[in-house]
């Protein structure tokens, strides 16, 4: 069973472990192995802990993807990190174990960090990646993304370079009410407790009255908004 929803403060140890597992599988050859071996769960759930329990945070909002219950993959969003860009929203990572890949879970990540964007108001979307990073690219390139830059980048004392996508219009994939198929995937409220699932129904209702739960049912980038994407609709 695949389940989408918002991420809780009491996720941060199981997001740091997908985070850093996603890097090391992700990153040999790219980035130096020393750097990779010296990353820390213990760290980066420090660092996920005090973002998902203040909302201030630029990073606090995250969904979580579980698989038969265990987190396997996270997305998180917001305000754009530069502000030069000519975008007013981001998608700042989505991380995936390899052994939860090709199951489309990938596409619920992107589709629940969207909706929450729209959620909060915003139109557009940017989010970057190492260039050398062709499998990420790949996918988001697929999803409609249009190149817009490079910038250079060091980690772990090598010079890399990162590229940015963008999507000028995130209204082109459809409203929330044509999308319906079982999934869950998040609706971003601030005043909803995070981890919150409601029922199709209630979802439906709340939608219509003007009130957002954290959690809807919904299955993203399907259908119509499969040929937006198909033909880059959500491109420049």
């Amino acid at each position: 069973m695949i389940t989408i929803r918002r991420a809780a403060v009491d996720d941060a140890q199981a997001i740091a472990a997908v985070h850093i597992t996603a890097w090391q599988e992700t990153y040999p050859g790219i980035v130096p192995d020393a750097f990779l071996k010296n990353l820390s769960v213990e760290r980066r759930a420090e660092r996920w802990k005090s973002s998902l329990s203040d909302p201030s945070d630029l990073y606090h909002r995250a969904i979580v993807a579980e698989v038969d219950g265990q987190i396997a993959g996270f997305s998180n969003f917001g305000v754009p990190q530069e502000k030069d860009g000519g975008f007013d929203g981001e998608l700042y990572a989505i991380y995936l174990l390899k052994s939860a890949q090709g199951r489309g879970i990938g596409r619920m990540l992107f589709g629940g960090a969207v909706e929450g964007l729209r959620e909060l108001g915003l139109t557009s979307m940017c989010l970057w990646v190492l260039k050398d990073n062709l499998h990420a690219r790949g996918f988001y390139e697929r999803m409609g993304g249009a190149y817009v830059r490079g910038k250079p980048i060091e980690i772990g004392g090598k010079k890399l370079v990162e590229v940015a996508y963008g999507w000028r219009d995130l209204s082109r994939c459809g409203g929330l009410d044509k999308l319906w198929k079982g999934w869950q995937v998040p609706v971003w409220n601030e005043a909803c407790p995070s981890g919150e699932a409601v029922s199709k129904g209630a979802a439906s209702r709340s939608l219509k009255s003007g009130v957002v739960n954290s959690v809807i049912s919904i299955s993203f980038l399907e259908e119509k908004c499969r040929n937006a994407l198909s033909s880059r609709a959500w491109g420049q």
